[in-house]
């Protein structure tokens, strides 16, 4: 996240996988966006979106919280391609083709 809609803008908050936000504005190729979590703003540039309908945010935000506690974790998808994940990255929104492997274990369902 930057501090202005500018690539050379200070950058002064980090999305992780599966942070849910909102976007109060936009400008040319860029969105400003609050953090559901803590209520952070800042920019991201409009290729980083993905909108999903609001009664799927509100879904995952009103369901109990689940937040990777490993240093690293991987994703993987039906085509079993992993994607790394850092500690701290929100799982609510995990749908459910997805599953999550933590130390050679897969974890198909989160509750």
């Amino acid at each position: 996240m930057k501090s202005e809609n500018s690539h050379k803008s200070e950058m002064v908050n980090q999305l992780l996988y599966g942070d849910c936000y909102k976007i109060i504005e936009k400008r040319k190729k860029w969105v400003k966006i609050r953090l559901e979590w803590d209520g952070y703003e800042g920019w991201i540039d409009f290729d980083q979106v993905l909108n999903i309908e609001k009664e799927n945010f509100d879904k995952i935000t009103k369901s109990k919280l689940h937040i990777a506690s490993d240093l690293i974790n991987y994703v993987t998808a039906k085509d079993n391609l992993l994607f790394p994940i850092i500690i701290g990255s929100d799982l609510r929104g995990k749908i459910p083709s997805v599953k999550i492997l933590k130390g050679g274990i897969c974890l198909s369902g989160m509750e």
